[in-house]
């Protein structure tokens, strides 16, 4: 006789299966947020969003460098681009906001630095797969130079490996599997 106060294994089980599907976004942002400190995943935050927030070549010779409070420092490659940016800051600015809304930031400060780090190389798109070789079936009886070849073999064994494998080239596939 089952208790009624117990509950086994297959009625946890089956109460989870009645709640419905379970969202693991909150439990793996707590341990996020308890294992990365706030300022390192604000930046990576940040940085996941500027592709979007600094299009076309703008991209290529700025890159967000740090967050003071609420202000973002923007490191810039060249003079014209610096001078770009300045137009461009509070444009920028309301485009990260909208991209990125948890960033904190609520203005860019463009600066002039020296070079661009490394950037991650971005995987390129894996090539399609190569097409199979042709196979190439021997005839099936051997030229002169083969048969010449084989006779100067002094193995016996060797000869008479080299003569199977030289039989096997010279049949198609189909007829190989059963060989096999």
């Amino acid at each position: 006789m089952r208790r009624p106060w117990r509950h086994t294994r297959r009625d946890k089980g089956r109460e989870l299966a009645r709640r419905g599907p379970v969202s693991v976004s909150s439990p793996t942002w707590s341990l996020i947020n308890r294992i990365v400190p706030p300022h390192v995943v604000q930046m990576l935050r940040i940085r996941d969003a500027w592709p979007r927030v600094a299009r076309g070549r703008l991209r290529d010779y700025t890159w967000p460098a740090k967050v003071d409070g609420t202000t973002l420092i923007v490191n810039v490659h060249d003079n014209q681009w610096l001078h770009e940016m300045q137009y461009l800051r509070q444009a920028l600015t309301e485009r990260l906001i909208a991209v990125c809304p948890r960033a904190g930031v609520d203005a860019i400060l463009p600066r002039l630095a020296p070079r661009q780090p490394e950037r991650e190389a971005t995987p390129e798109p894996a090539p399609p797969p190569a097409e199979p070789a042709p196979v190439a079936v021997l005839s099936e009886e051997p030229d002169h130079d083969t048969l010449r070849a084989l006779e100067a073999v002094h193995d016996p064994q060797l000869k008479h490996l080299l003569a199977r494998v030289r039989v096997m080239l010279g049949r198609t596939p189909e007829r190989n599997r059963g060989q096999e």
